[in-house]
């Protein structure tokens, strides 16, 4: 369905002037049209937008209109525009409290504006934030949304640093020659490391003189 013509067509009614699609639901051959308009309708209003959304469905399909009165308030712009940006825009509202955003609602719609730094100014900039913004507060709430950036000084935090590690020294390991001696595995060695310098080995064989033995018995 092309929702900007629709709503074109839907706006012509003089108290749907400034009406917004929030949602169609189908329940079997039925479509709901779900709208929202910032003024007092009539039962005729709801009569007209019900002809022109029948016009929308597909044939063999019934239209019905669920008509809202809300207007939208500043807090209430104020949570969609933090929710919003957090969703699609996390990296940006980083730097964004609920708090830097201000809103100034009117009989026809409002304005708002986010309070950032220079620095944070770029990061908006490049994702196109304020187009995808206004976009969304049109399809969401009834009347015309624009807004802008207003600079603000940010105080710079103090910088942590984290401490210099030791300085780390590495030494090749130390190997010595080894003669005489036969592996239980029938390898034949010619050199060997000692124990202290292994380091990250998986499996190791032991060589050495046996000096002492001592045999036990068990029960």
């Amino acid at each position: 369905m092309k929702s900007e013509a629709y709503l074109s067509e839907i706006r012509k009614a003089e108290h749907l002037q400034r009406a917004v699609l929030k949602k169609i639901v189908i329940e079997g051959r039925t479509a709901t049209f779900y709208l929202i308009t910032d003024l007092t309708y009539t039962g005729g209003d709801i009569a007209y937008a019900e002809s022109v959304s029948a016009r929308y469905v597909p044939e063999g399909f019934g239209a019905k209109v669920n008509l809202t009165k809300s207007v939208p308030s500043a807090e209430g712009v104020r949570a969609a525009i933090s929710a919003f940006l957090k969703e699609k825009f996390p990296a940006a509202a980083a730097f964004i409290s609920p708090e830097d955003i201000e809103v100034v609602t009117g009989a026809s719609g409002g304005r708002y504006s986010l309070s950032v730094g220079e620095d944070e100014r770029r990061q908006f900039s490049r994702g196109d934030v304020l187009d995808a913004l206004g976009a969304e507060l049109k399809r969401r709430f009834c009347g015309v949304w624009t807004g802008g950036f207003r600079k603000v000084e940010r105080p710079e935090g103090e910088i942590e640093r984290e401490e210099i590690p030791p300085e780390e020294f590495l030494t090749a390991p130390r190997s010595f020659e080894i003669t005489g001696y036969t592996a239980i595995d029938g390898a034949a060695p010619s050199s060997a490391r000692y124990i202290a310098d292994l380091a990250g080995e998986q499996t190791v064989t032991l060589c050495g003189r046996v000096t002492y033995i001592e045999e036990r018995r068990t029960k």
